[in-house]
């Protein structure tokens, strides 16, 4: 949507060299860390303790997303897409895939959300990243002009603490 025009703006959007034509990232950062983190069944007896422990799962990612590195580039992971974490929790509940991946915030609150905080839990083995996450404009809509206005009004907030506090009502 970004990058067609029909979005103007989105948050938590990590800064990668393929989204530099079509996005422009108001500075500051307003993050700069983002885990991501594996969900599965309380009950499930696999464990993911390890990398090598993903290689026997179904793991569903959203379609398009970048997690890590060497999550992103191995051959040897069968990664489901699926359009949205909603959907990867909704396979997961069916039994159509094993696991997911997701960055920690997003999906402990979609798991509160939908009242699976009993039933799903988090993996030992995560992606622990220091991953700045940004407000982005597309680069053809009409804000681009209050880009640097937007930026300074991001900084405020970030140094008032207004955009942790905003973060932590999101997350309960």
């Amino acid at each position: 949507m970004m990058k067609q025009g029909e979005a103007d703006l989105m948050t938590s959007l990590y800064r990668r060299p393929e989204r530099e034509p079509y996005i422009l990232f108001v500075q500051p950062r307003y993050r700069s860390r983002a885990d991501k983190v594996f969900y599965l069944f309380k009950e499930n007896p696999k464990k993911i303790r390890v990398f090598d422990d993903l290689k026997t799962l179904r793991i569903g990612v959203k379609a398009g997303a970048k997690y890590a590195p060497a999550f992103d580039n191995s051959k040897e992971l069968n990664k489901i897409p699926a359009q949205s974490i909603k959907i990867n929790i909704s396979k997961l509940v069916a039994g159509q895939i094993d696991t997911f991946i997701t960055t920690e915030l997003e999906g402990d609150y979609w798991i509160k959300k939908l009242g699976l905080q009993d039933r799903i839990t988090k993996a030992r083995f995560r992606f622990q990243q220091l991953d700045p996450t940004h407000m982005g404009i597309s680069k053809r809509s009409d804000f681009t002009a209050a880009a640097k206005r937007f930026g300074r009004l991001l900084k405020d907030m970030v140094d008032k603490g207004e955009v942790q506090r905003i973060i932590e009502r999101y997350s309960k």
